[in-house]
Formats: C-alpha cells, sequence, structure tokens
C-alpha cells in the first residue's frame, strides 16, 4: 500500500501517545455510563474505539474521514460487526468529540465489508501522518450540530452476535426560516395582533425544532405527542398546551394548506377556573395608592371603563367624548368597536392629564412618544397594590374582573355587562355571576324554611 504524506497539523498540546489514548477511553467510557448503556456494549464501544485512535496522535476530529471505510473493512469481520463498529464510531463522534463531518459520512456512507485478512500492524507515525492515506485535514468548526446519537440500551454482546441497534434519528427540517416567514405572512394578511403573531410565531418555531422533520398529513400522532411532551416534561399547563395546539392546526391548515384531520386532534381538559375579584374596598384602596397622576389614571381606567391591559395603554386622547360622557375604543380582542361609559370623576382626571399631552396616545414615557410597556403597567398595579396593603391576587386585569363583579351586585343587566366588555357570547360574561359574593350570600339556603332551631339540633 502506497504511503505518502500530508500537509503537517497545526501545533498542539504535546501529549505522550499512551497518555492521550487513555483520556478519550476514559471521555467514552464516562459517555456510555451517562446515557446508560450495557456493560457489554459499553465494553465493545470502547475497544473498537480504541482500535480506531490507536494510529493516531492528533486530535479526533483531525482523522480525516477517507481511513473509515478501510477502518470497518478490516475490523468488521461480519456485516453486524461492521455496524456495530459502525454504531461505536457515530456514538463517538456525537456525544465524547461532536464532529458534522464524521458524523454526516458515517450515517451516509453504505458499508462495504472487505474480505477478512491480516492486517499488518505498522509502526506509529509522527503526529498527522495517516498510515497508507494522503490527504489534507480540515478542521471546521461544528455550526450545526446534529442530534446526540445514544443507541438503544445495548442488546449486541459482540460474542453473542445479536441484533444491532440502528440509530433511529429524525431528519432535520429543511427549511425552517421560510416556514417561519410564511407562518408570518399569512398571520399579518389576516391582520392579527402583533402579540399573536408573536406567540403563533414562537409556538411553531418550538414545535418544529421538536418535529426535527418536514410537515406532512400524517403528523397527526407527532402533534399528540408533542402536547404530552409540553404538558409533562415542559410543565405547561392545560390551557397553554391548547394555545400551543391552535398555533400549529393553523400551520399546517392554512399556512401549509394541509387536509389535517382536526376532528381527531385533542383539545386537553382545562378545568373551569373562576376570576379573582376584590372587594369595593379594596378597589378603593388600590386607586388611591399611587401618588403619580399618570399611575392614578392608568389604574382608574381599568377599573372605572373595565379596559384590558392593552387598551388601557393605546387609549388616545381623542377616544373620550366628555360632552356624552363615552369612551370610544377600536382596540381589544378582534379589534372590535367597544362603547363604555366615562365617568364624571375619571373625565375630570383625564382632561387634568390630557392638559400636559399632546393629541395622540394618552400614555407614554416621559419626554418621548414610546407607549408605556406592558411590564411598566403590570408594575404599576403591583406597587399600588403593596402601598394598599392588598393581596396581589392576579395581575392588572383582576380590575376589570372587579368592574363586572360589581356592576352585577349593582343590578346591572346581564347584557348589558356583557356590551361594556365586549364579550361575543353571553357565556363568557355568565361566569361572573359564580364570583359575585355579595349576591350569593344574599341568598336564603333552603334549611332556612324547615322548622329548626338550636335547642333541637
Amino acid at each position: 500500500m502506497p504511503q505518502t504524506s500530508i500537509a503537517p497539523s497545526p501545533p498542539e498540546k504535546k501529549l505522550l501517545p499512551k497518555h492521550w489514548h487513555a483520556l478519550w477511553l476514559e471521555k467514552t467510557k464516562n459517555a456510555c455510563r451517562k446515557h446508560n448503556l450495557k456493560k457489554t456494549t459499553a465494553a465493545g464501544f470502547g475497544d473498537f474505539v480504541s482500535r480506531f485512535l490507536q494510529p493516531f496522535t492528533c486530535h479526533p476530529e483531525k482523522i480525516p474521514v477517507s481511513v473509515i471505510p478501510e477502518f470497518l473493512g478490516h475490523f468488521g469481520k461480519t456485516e453486524k460487526q461492521a455496524k456495530f463498529c459502525r454504531d461505536a464510531l457515530l456514538f463517538f463522534y456525537s456525544n465524547v468529540v461532536p464532529s458534522e463531518k464524521h458524523y454526516d459520512y458515517l450515517i451516509n456512507h453504505p458499508l462495504q465489508r472487505q474480505p477478512t485478512i491480516a492486517v499488518k500492524q505498522e509502526p506509529q507515525q509522527p503526529l498527522g501522518i495517516i498510515p497508507g492515506k494522503s490527504i489534507s485535514i480540515p478542521t471546521p468548526a461544528l455550526k450545526n450540530p446534529r442530534p446526540i446519537y445514544a443507541p438503544e440500551k445495548s442488546k449486541i454482546p459482540i460474542k453473542n452476535q445479536k441484533p444491532i441497534p440502528q440509530p433511529t434519528l429524525k431528519p432535520a427540517v429543511t427549511d425552517l426560516e421560510n416556514y417561519l416567514k410564511r407562518m408570518h405572512l399569512e398571520l399579518k394578511a389576516r391582520n392579527y395582533s402583533q402579540r399573536t403573531i408573536k406567540n403563533y410565531g414562537a409556538s411553531v418555531h418550538q414545535y418544529l425544532i421538536w418535529l426535527k422533520k418536514d410537515p406532512s398529513e400524517s403528523d397527526v400522532p407527532e402533534i399528540k405527542n408533542f402536547q404530552i411532551y409540553l404538558k409533562d416534561d415542559k410543565k405547561y399547563s392545560p390551557r397553554t398546551v391548547n394555545l400551543v395546539t391552535a398555533a400549529v392546526q393553523f400551520f399546517y391548515i392554512q399556512v401549509l394548506g394541509l387536509k389535517l384531520p382536526v376532528e381527531i386532534l385533542p383539545r386537553m381538559k382545562t378545568g373551569r377556573q373562576l376570576p379573582k375579584v376584590y372587594s369595593e374596598q379594596q378597589v378603593e384602596a388600590i386607586l388611591k395608592a399611587p401618588t403619580n397622576l399618570k399611575h392614578r389614571l392608568i389604574l382608574m381606567l381599568a377599573y372605572g371603563c373595565g379596559l384590558r391591559l392593552e387598551e388601557v395603554r393605546t387609549v388616545q386622547s381623542n377616544n373620550f367624548d366628555f360632552e356624552k360622557h363615552l369612551l370610544r375604543l377600536q382596540q381589544g380582542k378582534g379589534q372590535k368597536d367597544c362603547i363604555v361609559m366615562l365617568d364624571p370623576l375619571i373625565a375630570e382626571a383625564v382632561q387634568a392629564f390630557a392638559t400636559r399631552r399632546s393629541v395622540g396616545y394618552l400614555f407614554t414615557h416621559d419626554g418621548s412618544k414610546e407607549l408605556l410597556d406592558r411590564r411598566t403597567i403590570s408594575k404599576i398595579f403591583d406597587n399600588a397594590c403593596g402601598k394598599a396593603g392588598v393581596p396581589k391576587l392576579g395581575g392588572i386585569h383582576t380590575l376589570r374582573h372587579s368592574f363586572a363583579t360589581h356592576l352585577l351586585e349593582h343590578g346591572v343587566d346581564l347584557r348589558y355587562i356583557q356590551e361594556l366588555l365586549g364579550h361575543a357570547s353571553s357565556k363568557t360574561t355568565e361566569i361572573y355571576t359564580h364570583v359575585s359574593a355579595k349576591v350569593i350570600g344574599n341568598i336564603r339556603s333552603p334549611i332556612s324554611n324547615l322548622n329548626l332551631n338550636q335547642s333541637n339540633i
């Protein structure tokens, strides 16, 4: 076999061959223990890795892939043993020394077992010299790491020649960026809110990374497994899992145009969670807590008009009709028009505050036209609760729940409350009938109609 030399490798920290050899074998043993491989498989992997590394004194990533077929042919006396030998190298180059070029070569190169012959062991060459081969050794950085290769718990004692486990790796998504761009374009074309676009995009991105393959119409079992993964491994609430599922369903049907059988795609049971509500005395304490006029007005609008956080954040000066005592909104879910009452107390506070502002958004950062962050508004509410000594039951949305509940307690018809809140369905509004402590407390129990007293109990 002819021998030629190659270009010398960059200088490395010199180690004695036996020390260098022992270092990588020890790392291989640790990786086998980490992945719970059987002792027989771990011993077999260590043996083949040792034989593969023996002729070289360079870093394993710099060993040319061109020597792999010869190694597999010489040491794989049978086809099963050749596959096991390849599995050992796959394990080494994905768990011990991650190397994309070696991994790709081992996965894609067909096994070509050579006739069994006696192999003459040649003396160890200087650093970078490969017996019988001539190649310049590239050292590219591993930009896109492959998924960790770890075979199943070993079923292959080498001596018994049992069936060899093959790697079960899903191919990567071919064009992740293109999928996400199409998703973003479809949501924009349908005039979805920026928050929905962001949440749907993040959900689909997470799903495609987990899927590790191009989506298809037969992916219902995959989506179900993804739901279980989110619930059990990521500890998502059932409500959040359902939101992610809705985004994935939109991606398959509206973006890719696939006929996904939605009727067999499950939704997790969420149960009924009643909204948290403050008493009128607690709300009064919260509204009085801020000394800053802007902070107090934000809380007054959230409670006095029953606004959502985003509606408070984006309210504009021209939304107020001070003559008719109305507040006209075009924000909110579904971009629906909404009209709510404007209490004179709130109108007076708005007029006093708006004189300092130009026409446009009411609540901006001082000295700029930039809207307040959602986090800033939430912090204003949190600080008010702390100053008032009121327990924090939730976010600022709790004031909206309190608004609806207190209207119901004061006898306002449920249909009017539905209109003020902008609910499309009355069933959404009916939940406040279950949280009104004042109304429930005024209902007499049927036990009061019985002829009972404390003496005969």
